[in-house]
């Protein structure tokens, strides 16, 4: 005979085990976004990047919301070609935006080339410290919920 008690608490412990796992990939990805820039400011090499394309955003809202996606490409010193983006957000005057040929200075990891973003993102601002901070309570609430869910109060095995 099984027993009802430990069906439901493996039941709750399945749920609560992809919730936690989630959580943490969650935690992970938000504290690697966070780091990345200040990472990029401190170890990372400065070097000169071509910029490959610079187009409208129309799929991501609406035209008039003037965002550009701008692609651009390096070859670290013995290294493959890499590329990488930057958005730029409400450019209301084009004039500003870098044209397709123009140099933009990239920052990137010696170790892991493709870890790059431009020398103007790489740096610690509120929004990366809100970032990396959120990750970090999100690992923490996954490394902390890690008890078995108890059947509901009242409930006896037969």
């Amino acid at each position: 005979m099984h027993d009802a008690s430990e069906e439901v608490s493996k039941a709750g412990k399945g749920m609560g085990t992809f919730g936690r796992i989630a959580l943490f990939i969650g935690g992970l990805a938000l504290l690697f976004l966070g780091l990345r820039g200040p990472i990029l400011s401190v170890a990372g090499v400065s070097v000169a990047a071509e910029v490959t394309n610079v187009e409208q955003d129309t799929l991501h809202g609406e035209a008039m919301e003037n965002n550009y996606k701008i692609t651009y490409r390096f070859t670290p010193p013995g290294g493959s070609t890499q590329t990488g983006m930057k958005w730029m957000k409400r450019v209301f005057n084009a004039a500003t935006l870098p044209k397709t040929g123009s140099t933009v200075r990239v920052r990137y990891l010696r170790a892991c080339p493709w870890l790059n973003a431009p020398s103007d993102d790489s740096s610690l601002n509120l929004a990366t410290l809100v970032l990396a901070l959120l990750g970090i309570v999100l690992i923490g609430v996954a490394l902390m919920s890690s008890k078995a869910v108890a059947p509901p109060e009242g409930f006896e095995a037969t």
